[in-house]
């Protein structure tokens, strides 16, 4: 029989109270919950229940409620931090307006060190992304990582929602098994040739050299040009004979754009992928829409990009992930809802490897002009192959380390949806990165 859990709140507005039901729905149906065993009720005047949580009002068991937080009334992304609470197996964060140098416990004699709801709704909505300004885009227009709260805590590569999710599960005593982590493996084909023409190879050769700062690539690429317009090998984007994946255990998706205009779209002629398209399909893959990097604030764009993919599939589009996570608060949402697509991928790191919503896996996004969820799923995105290389500088001795090191710390407890494109491995292999030995030694077929 499931535990019954009475949530006793002060007077609420209606505003507060959507977002408090937004987090118990997330935590209702979080996969590690095993919703079976517990059910909520809300301020219950009569019935039996077995545990009482009293949130705001004081109780046996209580959480202090911060009404700002959770409603942003007052205080602005920038003015918050990160502050660390221990718990018996580690450390859980809170958002809040000012730390404290004391010992911080996560729940103690039957009290709550923090607003464990307003943490969760700040990370899950998104809040610091719909409500930031000019000074916090970067130069594409959409919100600057770098002004992260996550990253400027150093705390952004493990899901600190997923791990408050579980502490706060066992602080009711609904223990948690440990399982080991969910993995996704995704691609996008942002284009299918590196080396259209010589002047294709020059761009191509300035770009590398320019990126790591060094003229290494330069005999081998002009070499390995040459064989490919002499047709003796494949072009360095044709990596879909092992890219490919056959492991049967995993999700699979695989991202084709059908058109876009500027300079970060590389678009192809369908014609040439419908072969990797085929292929992918045979190997078990969804086959998703990856929207042009105009399309994320154009609906007009979207859909009709939308109807294209459609053309050429010859199925229902479900899932897309943006072009360059070019995503905005709240006009790609919007488009998303509008669509009605299931799962959106885009919300992941461009130059680091972790958990931009703070959680791993699949969840509803927050509207906040309806005051309610989104009815589309964002699947976080964890780890992208050029925001790896990003993330260690471009420092050739710590790529294995940094892989190694973010898939043991998060080995449990979580789901990691990865990313890694059909053309930037060749990049790798001539700096001499073992990129590939890695993705193979993962992803080549599936564990016995």
């Amino acid at each position: 029989m499931p535990r019954r859990i009475a949530l006793f709140t002060e007077n609420l507005s209606v505003k507060a109270l959507a977002r408090l039901q937004y987090v118990l729905d997330w935590l209702q149906s979080h996969p590690l919950s095993d919703a079976s065993r517990f059910v909520w009720r809300l301020n219950p005047t009569n019935g039996a229940f077995d545990v009482a949580l009293h949130y705001g009002v004081h109780g046996a068991v209580f959480m202090p409620s911060d009404a700002d937080l959770m409603t942003a009334s007052t205080s602005t992304p920038n003015d918050l931090i990160c502050q660390a609470f221990e718990t018996d197996s580690g450390k859980v964060y809170a958002v809040k307006n000012h730390g404290t140098r004391q010992r911080n416990h996560f729940f103690e004699n039957g009290t709550f060190g923090f607003d464990v709801f307003a943490t969760l709704f700040f990370h899950l909505s998104r809040r610091e992304e719909y409500q930031s300004d000019a000074g916090s885009q970067n130069p594409h227009g959409d919100f600057d990582e770098e002004q992260s709260l996550l990253i400027r805590s150093g705390i952004y590569q493990q899901p600190i929602c997923d791990q408050l999710a579980v502490a706060f599960f066992s602080a009711l005593g609904l223990n948690v098994r440990e399982r080991p982590s969910t993995i996704l493996l995704s691609h996008d084909i942002d284009h299918l040739q590196q080396w259209k023409s010589p002047l294709g190879a020059l761009r191509y050769l300035l770009w590398v050299s320019r990126r790591h700062g060094n003229l290494r690539a330069v005999p081998r690429v002009l070499r390995d040009a040459w064989a490919v317009w002499r047709g003796q090998i494949p072009d360095a984007a044709d990596t879909f004979d092992w890219l490919l994946s056959d492991r049967s255990d995993i999700e699979k998706n695989i991202f084709f754009p059908v058109g876009g205009d500027t300079v970060f779209d590389r678009f192809y002629p369908l014609g040439q992928a419908t072969p990797v398209l085929k292929k992918a399909r045979e190997k078990g893959y969804r086959v998703g829409l990856h929207p042009s990097y105009a399309a994320w604030k154009e609906p007009d764009i979207w859909s009709r990009e939308r109807r294209k993919w459609e053309n050429w599939t010859g199925e229902g589009l479900r899932h897309s992930r943006q072009h360059f996570l070019h995503f905005a608060f709240p006009e790609t949402a919007d488009i998303l809802e509008s669509e009605q697509l299931e799962v959106d991928h885009s919300l992941g790191y461009r130059n680091h490897i972790g958990f931009r919503c703070g959680t791993g896996f699949a969840y509803h996004l927050y509207n906040f002009s309806a005051e309610k969820p989104y009815r589309w799923k964002a699947q976080p995105l964890a780890l992208m192959d050029v925001a790896l290389l990003r993330e260690i500088d471009f420092k050739q001795h710590q790529l294995v380390s940094e892989w190694q090191n973010f898939f043991e710390k998060n080995r449990s407890n979580t789901c990691l949806s990865l990313n890694f494109h059909n053309t930037f491995f060749y990049e790798f292999e001539l700096q001499g990165w073992p990129l590939k030995d890695l993705y193979l030694e993962m992803f080549a077929r599936s564990p016995h």
